[in-house]
């Protein structure tokens, strides 16, 4: 079985590779100087992506019967170097093969949690018998259904950053609720059935924003739709057939279209309630964290600090 040597995200310019890479898209042959042809892929692994650009020959038969033989989702092993162009790093190929399945372990390309699913499963469902609001707690359980329950606990929380593998989501949901019992031990005047129900709904949309194959990727849905109204849709469905408070409907829906913070984030609404305040902040703190411990796991570096887009410095010691 072949497996990863490294990762898209520890690539240095010029340095030769020999390694597997996951196709995400392909654009058309053409022609470059000389009467030769080359066609560029977008590959990836669960720790980025960057474009590939494979020189071919003057035979254009000999080029398209590898063209064709590449499709999207293959892992492939390739062969070449690091280039820069345009400020950006890409893999120049020489050689690229296509691998069957047998030949390599999915985990290398989406990982999954360090907690046990199953566990995590049993952990959601205690939080569920544990809500003294009832109203709640029949939604939640009408909501966390088996079926569904089965898929959000495999589903990922993003496709790249935070929580990005198998499992990913209800470990984010979990870590946001112990945040939120953090809060509620400060604040006691808050509804902890609130924010513990408005933890668990709040980004249940993902369960059909992604799909996981031997990458991570959106849905047509999660494209034109997005994450928190397809999570309204979920909810909004159960609540037609359920008698619960209009007050208490309001407040989940608006939880989930505000966990975003506002709308240059991505939220039609800013939080207009404590509890709401508290399941965006949760959401924020859980996922930068998380983010920021995976920007310094990945550091391949003896200085004290890298850069990154996603904070500008970080110090690593």
């Amino acid at each position: 079985m072949l497996r990863k040597t490294k990762n898209v995200a520890e690539l240095k310019k010029n340095e030769e590779i020999q390694d597997l890479f996951v196709v995400r898209f392909k654009k058309p042959i053409r022609e470059y100087g000389g009467g030769k042809y080359f066609f560029t892929l977008d590959v990836c692994d669960r720790t980025g992506e960057i474009m590939l650009k494979y020189w071919g020959s003057e035979n254009y038969d000999e080029v398209k019967e590898l063209y064709d033989k590449i499709q999207v989702d293959d892992v492939i092993l390739v062969e070449g170097y690091v280039a820069e162009y345009r400020g950006k790093l890409e893999i120049h190929a020489s050689a690229i093969e296509v691998v069957s399945p047998e030949n390599y372990n999915p985990e290398d390309f989406v990982g999954k949690s360090p907690r046990d699913i199953d566990e995590m499963v049993a952990e959601l469902k205690t939080y569920i018998s544990k809500i003294k609001d009832e109203d709640y707690r029949r939604i939640l359980e009408r909501v966390f259904s088996d079926d569904f329950l089965k898929e959000f606990s495999r589903a990922p929380a993003a496709m790249f950053k935070h929580h990005n593998y198998i499992g990913g989501l209800i470990e984010h949901t979990l870590n946001m609720i112990k945040i939120c019992e953090r809060i509620h031990e400060i604040y006691g005047e808050l509804d902890l059935d609130l924010m513990i129900a408005g933890c668990m709904l709040h980004d249940m949309g993902k369960v059909e924003e992604f799909t996981v194959g031997n990458t991570i990727k959106m849905t047509h849905r999660g494209r034109l739709v997005g994450h928190i109204s397809l999570g309204i849709n979920i909810l909004m469905k159960h609540l037609e057939e359920m008698d619960i408070p209009e007050e208490k409907k309001i407040k989940l829906i608006h939880i989930i279209i505000s966990h975003h913070g506002d709308p240059s984030t991505g939220s039609p609404k800013s939080p207009m309630f404590p509890e709401a305040l508290a399941v965006h902040y949760a959401d924020l703190v859980d996922s930068q964290i998380k983010l920021m411990l995976v920007h310094r796991e990945t550091a391949r570096t003896e200085d004290d600090y890298i850069y990154t887009k996603d904070f500008g410095t970080i110090y690593l010691r």
